[in-house]
């Protein structure tokens, strides 16, 4: 799916939850930088950077990513590689 088409897809949430529910900074910095942004900018740079993780063969599938990277972690840590997996369950 590309950055777009999620983005557009994950548009339709509730921006309310946003409002007063934020983590307390000064606005400088990358932290600042994503607050800045609305919803849709939010997304494509998320859609953007699983897309790049997983042509870095970091992440494996379009999944949540939390199993992907312990594997990818761990072999890295260990020296050993990845298994061969298959599509299914």
């Amino acid at each position: 799916m590309s950055p777009d088409l999620y983005a557009t897809a994950m548009f339709h949430r509730s921006t309310s939850v946003r409002e007063g529910s934020g983590s307390q900074g000064d606005g400088k910095g990358a932290d600042g930088e994503l607050r800045r942004q609305d919803d849709a900018e939010l997304l494509k740079l998320h859609a953007a950077i699983m897309e790049e993780l997983r042509n870095k063969n970091v992440l494996r599938s379009a999944n949540n990513p939390t199993g992907d990277l312990a594997e990818y972690l761990f072999c890295a840590a260990f020296g050993c590689s990845r298994p061969q997996t298959q599509k299914g369950f």
